[in-house]
């Protein structure tokens, strides 16, 4: 089962502090939704849970693996993230072209 946890959180850009301490838990079959302005560190946060950043201070704890609902990893292991994530593009491409 896949589970994060992030204890004691914080994230800062320079001088500036984004947010934190932050504690959280997203337990199996429970998701996290996340609002807010631009700029509050909404897309930090993500990039923080997934590995990709390190936070100023705190801890991120992952257990399991996502996978999509056939079983099948979320992301290829031996898949380069970008090359994985790479949907992204070609959606936003086709709502450019009005598809």
């Amino acid at each position: 089962q896949a589970a994060l946890t992030a204890t004691e959180l914080v994230c800062r850009r320079g001088d500036r502090l984004l947010w934190g301490p932050l504690n959280l838990a997203v337990t199996p079959g429970h998701a996290l939704h996340l609002a807010g302005p631009n700029g509050i560190g909404k897309t930090s946060l993500l990039r923080i849970m997934a590995g990709l950043l390190r936070p100023f201070a705190g801890q991120v704890e992952r257990a399991g693996r996502c996978a999509l609902l056939d079983g099948a990893p979320a992301l290829g292991e031996q898949q380069p993230l970008g090359e994985a994530l790479s949907f992204w593009q070609q959606r936003q491409d086709k709502i450019r072209e009005g598809g």
